[in-house]
């Protein structure tokens, strides 16, 4: 398994009755990508705001995310990179990858 650790700049873009993404839940990352049928390409993710709170629409705060399965994002995802976060099938927030904190490949790690 690998992992990999952005830190972001996120815009929370949900309104009224929206609500923003939680502060440690896991979260739909979309990269823009659609498969064949029109639908969203979604990547799963846990992401950590670092003042502890995601802020209100139209606010911007700093977080983390743990992207599972990273190699389905690809390497070309880094600093500059805009993706939303989505939850029920809305983009909730934009965010923009501020720099890479950590690619972890399990395997290598291990020794394999």
């Amino acid at each position: 398994m690998s992992m990999t650790v952005l830190r972001l700049r996120v815009a929370i873009t949900a309104g009224d009755g929206g609500g923003s993404p939680l502060d440690g839940h896991r979260a739909s990352l979309w990269f823009g990508e659609r498969a064949p049928t029109g639908g969203r390409v979604l990547h799963d993710g846990v992401v950590v705001y670092e003042d502890a709170r995601a802020g209100d629409a139209g606010e911007a705060s700093t977080a983390r995310v743990w992207v599972f399965a990273p190699d389905d994002v690809g390497r070309q995802v880094g600093p500059g990179t805009a993706f939303d976060l989505v939850e029920g099938g809305r983009s909730t927030a934009r965010a923009e990858v501020l720099e890479v904190l950590t690619r972890i490949d399990e395997s290598v790690a291990e020794g394999r």
